[in-house]
C-alpha cells in the first residue's frame, strides 16, 4: 500500500528537570479494505490510515520511572457539528477497582476556565460515555486504561458518518497521567482522551474541531532500546441501518442512543447535574489529585 515515513530527534525536558534525547519515527499508511464492514454489502463507503510510531531512547541514560518517562500521544482532529457525538466503549466494573470511567475537570485548568464538561455535554450511557462535540463547550475527558477497550469513535447523526480509532492498548501496563499539575499517581494515567474545542469566554467564537486521542503505555526504555504505539483510523459512510449494526458491535451503543443524547436540551453553562456512581446512566466523576508527569510525542492534526 501506500505509506510515508517520517523521523526526527527529540530534546525534551519534563517538569521534573529530566532531560530526553529521543528518536522517533512514523510511518502513515493508506489502508483498503475497511475491517469494520468487511461482508456487509456495498451501501458502505470508506477510508482508513494507520500511523506506526517508534520511539527510541537516544540518551545514554535510562528512562527511570523515579525521574519521569514518556509516551506516544497520538491524536486526530475532526470538523464538529450540532449533531456529532463522541462515543468511547469502557469495561464494566467497580470504581473503586477500575476508577471512574471518565477524569476531566483537572485537564488543563489555565485553558478550560470552567472545570470540567458540563451536562449535557458529557454522560456515561448504559456501558459508554457519550460527549457531545457540537463546538459550544470546550473541555477534555479521559478514560483510565483499566477501563480501556481500545477503540473509541465518534457518529456524525447528520452526515450519516461514523469515525473508528483503534490502537495498541496494554491493560497490564501503567499509563501516563496527563493532567497538568503535580502529580501523586503519575503512572495511573488514561488510555484514550477527548478534547472538543469551543468558546474562551462567553460569547467567543465557536470550537472548529474535535480531538479523539490515544495514548501508548509509559515508556521505561534502556539506552538504544524502542518501543511502539500503532493507531488506526476509519472513516465509513453509508446508511443508518449499516452504521447502526457497526456502532452497536463495536462501539456498544445504537444510532438511536446517540440520537436521544443529541437532542438533550442544553442547560446553562457552568451548571452539572452530577452522579457519582459508574454504574448510574448519567456519570460526571471527578479525576485523582494528579498531574502531568513525563514527555508526550503527538502528531496534531488529521482530517
Amino acid at each position: 500500500g501506500v505509506s510515508v515515513t517520517m523521523s526526527c530527534l527529540m530534546p525534551l525536558q519534563n517538569h521534573s528537570g529530566t532531560r530526553f534525547r529521543l528518536g522517533v519515527k512514523r510511518t502513515d499508511s493508506i489502508l483498503e479494505p475497511c475491517p469494520y464492514h468487511a461482508g456487509r454489502g456495498d451501501d458502505l463507503e470508506s477510508v482508513g490510515f494507520q500511523t506506526d510510531t517508534v520511539v527510541t531512547n537516544c540518551h545514554s541514560e535510562a528512562i527511570r520511572r523515579e525521574t519521569g518517562a514518556v509516551a506516544l500521544w497520538r491524536l486526530g482532529q475532526f470538523p464538529p457539528g450540532e449533531k456529532v457525538v463522541v462515543i468511547i466503549p469502557f469495561v464494566p466494573g467497580r470504581d473503586e477497582l477500575l476508577g471512574l470511567p471518565t477524569t476531566g475537570d483537572e485537564y488543563l485548568p489555565e485553558f478550560i476556565t470552567q472545570g470540567e464538561l458540563p451536562h449535557p455535554w458529557r454522560a456515561v450511557v448504559k456501558r459508554c460515555v457519550m460527549i457531545r462535540a457540537d463546538g459550544r463547550v470546550r473541555g477534555k475527558v479521559g478514560l483510565p486504561s483499566k477501563r480501556c477497550k481500545g477503540r473509541v469513535g465518534s457518529l456524525d447523526l447528520t452526515r450519516n458518518l461514523l469515525t473508528l480509532v483503534d490502537f495498541d492498548h496494554n491493560p497490564e501496563m501503567e499509563y501516563v497521567c496527563s493532567h497538568w499539575k503535580r502529580q501523586d499517581n503519575p503512572y495511573e494515567g488514561e488510555a484514550i482522551s477527548v478534547y472538543t474545542d469551543g468558546p474562551d469566554h462567553a460569547g467567543g467564537k465557536p470550537g472548529s474541531f474535535y480531538e479523539l486521542e490515544t495514548l501508548s503505555s509509559a515508556m521505561f526504555l534502556q539506552p538504544g532500546q524502542s518501543s511502539s504505539h500503532r493507531n488506526r483510523t476509519f472513516h465509513i459512510r453509508g446508511s443508518r441501518t449499516a452504521l447502526n449494526s457497526i456502532c452497536r458491535r463495536f462501539l456498544g451503543a445504537d444510532w438511536a442512543a446517540a440520537a436521544e443524547f443529541a437532542e438533550e436540551e442544553h442547560l446553562p453553562q457552568g451548571r452539572s447535574e452530577r452522579k457519582d456512581r459508574a454504574e448510574t446512566s448519567v456519570n460526571r466523576g471527578r479525576p485523582n489529585e494528579t498531574g502531568r508527569h513525563g514527555a508526550k510525542s503527538g502528531s496534531r492534526r488529521d482530517h
